[in-house]
């Protein structure tokens, strides 16, 4: 079955302009083309999905809308987790160019690999992730009343894993790397902001701020939770610790539910109708990815080393929303609506300075825009900081 033609449009841009001739003249491809096309479409959709949080994923790749603005609550516990000591082994590592490159990149493999592999194992779901730090949501309506008990068990384990790398021994010495995390339970506004030029995804509102200052507050190796997610976790023992939170010391490992299937592009034959609907579901998902990633990163078969490159990078306090959230209460779409509107300001600022947003990040109030200028996307000639001073003023 031949597809409408306007559900082409994706998948010519992935044609060269001979391809796309081919196309108007026959209304079909040739199947060596159509084969190629379909394995090359679901590995560059693969890629993304293993980098976007997988509530965007399902609901892209069910509606494809590139540019989506949408508000939603959620409801269940964010894990925080941040590393102490990595600054200063990246920074050691630095002064050795490729070999530094080569050590860190497989040190933050290794690292996060494990740290990732706790999450996953209890359904958890990777919202934020930058050098030190990572955000977490396990998930109410998938897990049920058991999403604290997870992400608290995941957190423990995750401390757990960091005992592989207490002495790490460099090329430039040895280093400790140590975590401190924090949970906490309740519900919070998820808002995907932006343009068909990048979207960020918004986490935000009082308790995401809760989960930050919970963080700030852990010691390296330890895990806090609230008031809130203890609560919720049976078996749980705490002692007392700073701002009124509770270190956890054990607790049984919870009971889930069976997991849901992970997100998959779409099966089936190479047929115009699949692949045009494979092209749809990647342009719906592009604009989440850092804005000039280069694609060999979103590869399973990618391989070699980061690299070192000086950047400029601008942080933002942005206001709380928090008093808009609670004035709009169960009107989630409106909210995401207001927000843009500021936020796509800041974004189109940024991009004209030759900067990227890289993410919208957790703080202890309001919350934190960090955009970079410099990477991913090399500068012609020698970066000049002058465009993030520029775009600061702006």
């Amino acid at each position: 079955m031949r597809p409408a033609s306007h559900n082409l449009l994706a998948l010519r841009e992935q044609l060269n302009a001979e391809e796309r001739a081919w196309l108007d003249r026959t209304g079909a491809l040739p199947a060596e083309l159509r084969a190629r096309l379909g394995a090359d479409l679901r590995a560059h959709l693969a890629g993304c999905i293993a980098c976007i949080p997988a509530p965007l994923v399902r609901a892209q790749l069910a509606d494809p809308r590139p540019g989506r603005v949408h508000g939603a609550f959620w409801q269940g516990s964010l894990l925080c987790a941040d590393l102490s000591g990595f600054t200063a082994l990246a920074e050691h590592l630095s002064v050795l160019g490729r070999q530094g490159a080569e050590e860190l990149s497989i040190v933050v493999s290794q690292l996060f690999d494990a740290l990732l592999a706790e999450v996953h194992r209890r359904q958890g779901t990777l919202l934020k992730f930058g050098g030190d730090a990572l955000t977490a949501f396990f998930d109410d309506a998938q897990l049920g009343p058991q999403h604290a008990a997870a992400a608290a068990a995941a957190a423990l384990a995750m401390q757990q894993r960091m005992a592989t790398f207490a002495s790490l021994q460099t090329r430039a010495g040895s280093f400790t790397l140590r975590l401190r995390v924090a949970v906490h339970s309740g519900r919070v506004f998820a808002a995907e902001l932006g343009d068909a030029s990048h979207i960020e995804l918004l986490i935000t509102g009082p308790e995401v701020n809760r989960v930050a200052m919970a963080q700030e507050l852990a010691e390296p190796g330890q895990v806090l939770v609230s008031d809130q997610t203890a609560a919720l976790i049976p078996g749980v023992t705490l002692r007392p610790a700073r701002g009124g939170f509770h270190a956890i010391q054990a607790l049984p490992e919870p009971d889930l539910p069976p997991p849901l299937p992970a997100p998959q592009p779409a099966s089936g034959p190479d047929d115009l109708a699949t692949l045009a609907r494979l092209a749809e579901q990647l342009a719906a998902l592009r604009p989440y990815l850092v804005r000039g990633l280069p694609r060999r990163f979103l590869s399973a078969a990618a391989s070699g080393p980061g690299e070192f490159r000086p950047v400029s990078v601008l942080f933002a306090n942005v206001q709380d929303f928090s008093p808009l959230l609670a004035t709009l209460g169960d009107a989630p779409d409106t909210a995401a609506a207001i927000v843009n509107a500021y936020y796509q300001r800041a974004q189109a600022v940024v991009h004209r300075y030759d900067g990227i947003v890289n993410k919208l990040d957790l703080a202890t109030r309001g919350d934190k825009l960090m955009a970079l200028f410099g990477a991913p996307a090399r500068p012609r000639g020698r970066p000049d900081p002058r465009g993030a001073l520029r775009a600061g003023a702006a």
